[in-house]
């Protein structure tokens, strides 16, 4: 009966140890990260007289950094006749042997600007696509 008891609880362990090893590959390696273009995004609209609302599918929402949730930033170019917005993807990259699932979610990113849109053309920075902008 010990022996049984004993293996029972032996194999346990060792269940629970490679249940523990794979945990950790939801982690990210710190020296992992990178830059990247981001996605392109889908449409825009005016809050406000000068702040822009661009919408784009992005992978997990997250509120820190970890492993498959990409944070978002938007880089933004102005002249007198266009307003060119591109947006980049700073991404925790997965540990060796994980990957992670290819998911569109919804997100929003804010851009101010120091004038209103006005009759100024609205262009994706990835594509150089015209967008509609919703006012």
């Amino acid at each position: 009966m010990r022996a049984r008891t004993w293996l029972a609880a032996a194999t346990m362990l060792v269940v629970a140890g490679l249940v523990i090893g794979n945990c950790r590959f939801v982690g990210y390696d710190p020296g992992r990260i990178a830059t990247s273009a981001g996605p392109r995004w889908d449409s825009a609209r005016v809050v406000g007289e000068r702040r822009l609302l661009v919408s784009f599918l992005g992978g997990r929402p997250t509120d820190r950094p970890r492993a498959c949730a990409p944070t978002y930033s938007a880089s933004v170019r102005k002249t007198a006749t266009e307003i060119v917005i591109r947006l980049r993807a700073r991404e925790f990259r997965p540990l060796r042997g994980s990957s992670c699932v290819d998911i569109g979610y919804p997100h929003t990113i804010s851009v101010q600007l120091a004038r209103p849109v006005g009759d100024r053309i609205v262009r994706d920075g990835q594509t150089g696509e015209v967008k509609d902008v919703a006012r």
